[in-house]
């Protein structure tokens, strides 16, 4: 970003540190917070909490992450507008907000699944513990 687009390296660690918080985030949330462990040894009403709770951790990130997301945009189209030169920089917004529209939806699809799918855990095992 800084190198080959003359873009600050305030932003060029921001977006560095950003993105790596995010991984780590999402990382434990969908990786380490629910484990094989839980479901093989956990009780259906701890399972059920942790996947509610898995639930809200991922919002929870969404809404915190959007609101890590939109100082750093305002920062990347004041600093294109501002450090590109003229022909270029509306080429590199226009790329950005198709590439951006495009990533947003299919990030949005990806929760979505994620969150349809603890959905159906939980009412599995709603049903289960109603069966008993």
């Amino acid at each position: 970003m800084s190198a080959q687009l003359g873009l600050s390296w305030w932003l060029y660690a921001y977006t560095v540190l950003t993105c790596t918080a995010d991984i780590v985030v999402d990382t434990w949330i969908n990786n380490f917070y629910i484990t094989r462990r839980d479901f093989q040894e956990r009780t259906l009403l701890v399972l059920g909490k942790k996947l509610a709770r898995q639930k809200t951790l991922r919002w929870r990130n969404l809404a915190f992450g959007f609101a890590l997301f939109l100082p750093w945009l305002a920062w990347l189209c004041y600093e294109a507008y501002v450090r590109i030169p003229a022909p270029k920089n509306l080429g590199f917004l226009v790329g950005m907000a198709v590439g951006g529209g495009v990533g947003f939806c299919i990030g949005f699809y990806i929760i979505w699944r994620m969150q349809r799918t603890n959905d159906s855990l939980l009412e599995e095992i709603r049903a289960i513990e109603a069966e008993e």
